[in-house]
């Protein structure tokens, strides 16, 4: 199903008036997302970057497929490049909070239904119709949707060491250290992955009733990769930013218990560990470069790549810290 113009070129005047309802989410660091009031009562407008523009097929391909085995918004419809020459996803408005918003009042039962939808989702993202659709949508777009972990992961933190040593930032020499650990780790990933992955499993990506997750949005980054992936990068935020080691535990036992653990989880979790500090630092960098206060000053950073550095972060396995 496809926007007509008509509506998305209405949609655009909401966009760009104020006479309309309309209000802008927290952007992401590539898209724009409105709520959009329209005739129909209130729906989603994910705007996409001129550089992602085959993703709003992707992603409302990937919805449309999980949605009864996943709670996750309905797709309206989507349409390309009419939405000031940008190409637009509109999607079910879901009346819930942003879990991102909650921060430390998580409670037990937010993390239960996050790893249980997470299991879910991992086991869903199996049937051959999500392989299908990737599939087909790769083909189409020239766009690899089956990832090498080690492969990705490291070239992508390699690119971003090169970045940052070019614009002189301090962090780079803690940086350099970590790069070299995860090089240590391609021992464990020498393997076929071929299990489906959000990407970005956080959060600022699960909408919340206030005491457990209702929905789970943004599947951009869906691949065929690797499940630990996103059991990782969940637990690290929870850690990260309510430092809460006890919590992400319940995560994790809720997983492992109900699902089992995806193969090398304790083997890999110092790779996914470094990598999260590439993430942090290069997100920040420009607020960093600028002398700019953000949520992760640079002192506050310094001390997070430390801790890694020394083996002192809680999130870290300390079976083989020698070595890793």
């Amino acid at each position: 199903m496809k926007l007509t113009r008509a509506k998305l070129l209405r949609l655009n005047d909401n966009v760009l008036s104020t006479d309309f309802g309309m209000h802008r989410f927290k952007d992401g660091l590539a898209n724009e997302t409105y709520k959009v009031d329209t005739q129909d009562g209130p729906q989603v407008l994910k705007v996409y970057h001129p550089k992602r523009q085959a993703y709003a097929e992707k992603e409302a391909a990937v919805l449309i497929t999980l949605r009864d085995h996943v709670p996750a918004p309905e797709v309206e419809a989507w349409g390309d490049a009419l939405v000031r020459g940008r190409t637009a996803l509109l999607m079910e408005y879901l009346p819930y909070l942003n879990a991102r918003e909650m921060g430390p009042r998580w409670i037990d039962a937010f993390y239960i239904s996050a790893a249980d939808i997470l299991g879910g989702l991992h086991g869903a993202g199996q049937s051959q119709a999500v392989r299908t659709l990737l599939a087909s949508w790769s083909r189409r777009h020239l766009v690899t949707v089956r990832i090498k972990p080690f492969e990705h992961y490291y070239s992508q933190a390699q690119e971003w060491l090169k970045i940052l040593e070019r614009e002189g930032l301090t962090l780079v020499a803690q940086l350099a250290v970590l790069l070299e650990r995860m090089r240590n780790h391609d021992e464990y990933f020498n393997r076929s992955e071929s299990s489906f992955m959000h990407g970005d499993y956080a959060p600022k990506n699960l909408l919340t009733d206030g005491t457990q997750v209702a929905a789970v949005i943004d599947y951009e980054k869906a691949v065929i990769g690797d499940p630990n992936y996103d059991i990782h990068y969940f637990g690290q935020v929870v850690v990260d930013h309510i430092s809460s080691m006890a919590a992400a535990n319940l995560f994790l036992n809720r997983y492992e218990q109900t699902y089992g653990l995806p193969a090398y989880f304790e083997e890999r979790r110092n790779f996914y560990r470094y990598y999260r500090g590439f993430q942090r630092t290069f997100r920040y960098r420009n607020s960093l470069l600028l002398n700019r206060p953000t949520g992760d000053s640079q002192e506050k950073l310094h001390r997070f790549l430390q801790s890694l550095v020394e083996y002192s972060d809680p999130w870290l396995s300390h079976k083989k810290r020698g070595v890793l």
